[in-house]
């Protein structure tokens, strides 16, 4: 509070230089995708992970896995881990949001349905 720094953990600067944020919180979208972008980022850059075999996340996790698995429709990049369709994901107490518009009509809501059990 007032002028004091901000003091972080050695894990949370750890976490912090993955995802690229610097000391003031700037250097990231913290959209979903960007998050998912991020991590996929981490993994090919600090760890030389090419293909990811798996997804698993947890609450808010589970909606990044989400974005992730999703990215694979975009096709592959030379800076990020490749997910594909053969890269499996488990999802637990997850929910892929909510609908675009405040009612939907049935066809946006089967199409949302049909989109989210493709990556499912």
């Amino acid at each position: 509070h007032g002028e004091a720094p901000l003091l972080l953990s050695d894990h949370r600067r750890a976490v912090r230089a993955a995802l690229g944020i610097d000391a003031e919180g700037r250097g990231i979208d913290v959209s979903i995708d960007g998050l998912a972008k991020a991590v996929l980022v981490s993994l090919k850059r600090d760890h030389g992970i090419e293909e990811v075999d798996a997804v698993c996340g947890y609450s808010l996790g589970g909606r990044v896995g989400l974005a992730m698995k999703r990215s694979c429709q975009r096709g592959p990049s030379n800076i990020m881990a490749h997910v594909t369709d053969r890269t499996k994901v488990v999802l637990l107490s997850a929910n892929p949001g909510s609908l675009l518009t405040l009612s939907p009509t049935g066809e946006e809501k089967s199409d949302r349905t049909f989109n989210d059990d493709l990556l499912a």
